[in-house]
């Protein structure tokens, strides 16, 4: 990738069971360097330090130090966005990128947290 293109593209799939639960409250912890846009299932949830607009090989608009980064994740919430996700298959996608293609290194690591109710009023089954 270096000297090739600043960004990259990850997808990570994940289920819901929506039975007997409805999501409270979710949040996005990220540590991108240098930014990145996410998206579940086809809906942008959040984004840090992207151009306008994102195309295929976008840099990012600005710099991340290493020590803030490895530091700990940024946490995002997401929960005005937690809709987007359905019952079953859900995919989490991300386009992270550095500031340039020549950057030395490239950093993403990326949890989606949500807090679950459940719905279904002390039914047992």
């Amino acid at each position: 990738m270096k000297g090739v293109n600043a960004s990259g593209y990850f997808r990570f799939p994940f289920n819901f069971n929506a039975t007997d639960r409805r999501i409270v409250s979710a949040q996005l912890a990220v540590s991108i360097d240098d930014g990145y846009v996410a998206y579940i299932n086809g809906d942008k949830v959040s984004e840090l330090n992207v151009p306008i607009p994102v195309l295929f090989d976008s840099r990012a608009t600005a710099s991340r130090l290493d020590r803030l980064v490895v530091a700990a994740p940024q946490i995002e919430d997401v929960s005005s966005k937690a809709g987007a996700i359905k019952e079953g298959v859900n995919v989490l996608a991300v386009q992270a990128m550095n500031r340039s293609s020549g950057g030395s290194d490239f950093v993403i690591g990326v949890e989606l947290i949500a807090e679950v109710q459940d719905t279904s009023g002390g039914v047992q089954y």
